[in-house]
This record gives C-alpha cells, structure tokens and sequence, in this order.
C-alpha cells in the first residue's frame, strides 16, 4: 500500500478540472473561462484583497 497525501490529491484534481474548463460540475467553453477569469479579477472583494491600501472611491 502506497502511502498518499489526501490534500495534494484534491489539489491535483482541482487544477485538472481548471485546466479541463470544468467548473462547478459544469464544462465551460474556453470563452466562458475567460469570461469567468475576468468577472472575478474585476470584483471589488477580490481586488481589495491585492493591495491593503486599496480603496473603492480611487
């Protein structure tokens, strides 16, 4: 029996579903990924994480 690290598993997985356009159960085209991609780099509780001093009114 090999032993096996459960948390890397589930991280491999999760890349190979990004990489397969697989999101939430569903397959995407890869439009609809980039389409995705940009909608979260634009959220305002996304983009308040990148930098402390980051304010909304700027």
């Amino acid at each position: 029996v090999k032993p096996t690290n459960k948390m890397a598993e589930r991280a491999l997985l999760r890349i190979d579903q990004k990489l397969n356009g697989t999101e939430e159960g569903m397959k995407t085209s890869i439009a609809g990924q980039v389409q995705r991609l940009i909608q979260q780099a634009r959220d305002p509780a996304n983009l308040s994480r990148i930098f402390c001093g980051w304010q909304a009114f700027l």
